[in-house]
């Protein structure tokens, strides 16, 4: 499976399994949110492993799309999401507002979603090749 947008490739294989399976895990979950009917964990940890995936998986479409077609976010790039994210949900909002609460699981949560854009998203796409 390969999205492409104007002739350029943006998603791929693993990566476009691995985004979709995110947004089908979000999805899912704003359903059944609105039931009352999720587990703890379910309720407090996976909106927190899935969002470095998506998020950082629509900044590497914007990148392909706008920058470079067939390249990888760099690691600097990707980490400095991680860590803004981390900070300013776990630490800064909390402190500004009683309505947040800043939790050390979920910036594990947020480092496995980070884990896994690295190793199975950000990946270098094959090149096209015209006949």
């Amino acid at each position: 499976m390969t999205i492409h947008a104007k002739g350029k490739k943006l998603l791929e294989g693993p990566s476009l399994v691995i985004l979709m399976l995110c947004a089908v895990v979000f999805i899912v979950l704003r359903c059944v949110e609105t039931s009352g009917g999720l587990p703890r964990f379910a309720a407090s940890y996976l909106d927190d492993l899935i969002c470095l995936p998506m998020v950082l998986g629509s900044i590497l479409v914007a990148h392909r799309f706008l920058v470079r077609p067939l390249t990888r976010l760099a690691l600097s790039h990707s980490l400095a999401v991680f860590l803004v994210f981390s900070l300013y949900f776990e630490l800064i909002l909390p402190r500004l507002s009683n309505n947040f609460t800043g939790d050390p699981w979920d910036i594990v949560m947020y480092a496995v979603g980070f884990a896994i854009f690295q190793r199975g998203v950000n990946r270098p796409l094959t090149p096209i090749y015209s006949a």
